[in-house]
């Protein structure tokens, strides 16, 4: 009579053999991942940061050092180059426009605060001297805008503004608003009214609308926006009018000021540069 297998010793051995497969599975996989600290979570070894609670599971290697430093380079460099672009669209067009003071100012103290190791001197010294002069500039800019008396009203027609102007305290006419122009410009007409001088020289002056026309120089012994006067002022006589303007009044006028429109109130504030 033959004798089969002992049904004891099968039941157990087979739970037994898959539970150390099992654990052995589990080390193994374990063996491969990284456990947080924090939460116990297992990440995968090139995790750097938990994928459960976000805290870092290991230090960098040298490689995502290096990676770290290039990077926080480029990020510097682009920090400087901004701060520099804006400034020096302020220096060359010579007007306060408070959108490039405030970029400036970001972009030269975000490069002081990140450029610890990555800045030379000289570079650091530059930062440090756009920001303080953002912040000086930026400072008597909100001081203009708090006084009321700088408050000047402007009149809109069609999608243009206008501001009364008196030129050498002879006629207060209403003249176009264009910070985009570089000269001031007159009617041909209203040269006559004023009994202006004329260069004899001819001029090519390019209008806002694309058209180029002959004009010719003269001078303003005065030129008063709300009791802001500045004296001796260069301007073109136009030889042909520009519609119903009669004048224009551009950065001739406005780069003696910092100044400041505000579109949806109509106004123009102006604070004496000094």
């Amino acid at each position: 009579m033959k004798r089969g297998p002992k049904k004891g010793f099968s039941v157990i051995f087979k739970p037994a053999v898959l539970l150390f497969i099992f654990i052995s599975l589990s080390f193994f996989l374990s063996a491969e991942k990284e456990k947080c600290s924090s939460c116990g979570f297992l990440n995968e070894k090139e995790d750097r940061y938990c994928l459960q609670c976000g805290k870092e599971v290991r230090p960098p290697s040298k490689e995502e050092l290096k990676n770290q430093e290039l990077a926080l380079k480029s990020k510097v460099d682009d920090y400087v180059e901004n701060a520099r672009k804006y400034y020096h669209h302020l220096i060359y067009y010579g007007d306060d426009s408070k959108t490039d003071m405030e970029q400036a100012l970001y972009h030269s103290r975000q490069a002081i605060t990140f450029g610890g190791t990555c800045l030379t001197k000289i570079v650091m010294a530059e930062m440090e001297a756009i920001a303080a002069e953002m912040e000086e500039r930026l400072s008597r800019l909100r001081s203009a805008l708090k006084s009321s008396s700088k408050k000047i009203r402007l009149t809109q027609i069609g999608k243009s503004l206008f501001v009364d102007v008196s030129i050498n305290k002879k006629i207060k006419i209403p003249f176009l608003l264009d910070t985009g122009c570089s000269h001031m410009l007159i009617s041909p007409s209203l040269a006559q009214t004023l009994h202006l001088p004329l260069r004899r020289e001819r001029y090519h002056v390019h209008l806002a609308n694309g058209q180029t026309v002959w004009a010719r120089k003269t001078f303003f012994d005065s030129v008063d926006v709300g009791g802001n006067v500045v004296n001796n002022i260069p301007g073109f006589v136009l030889e042909t009018a520009f519609g119903n303007n009669p004048g224009l009044l551009g950065m001739a006028f406005f780069e003696h000021f910092i100044f400041k429109i505000d579109f949806e109130k109509k106004e123009l504030f102006l604070e004496p540069k000094k």
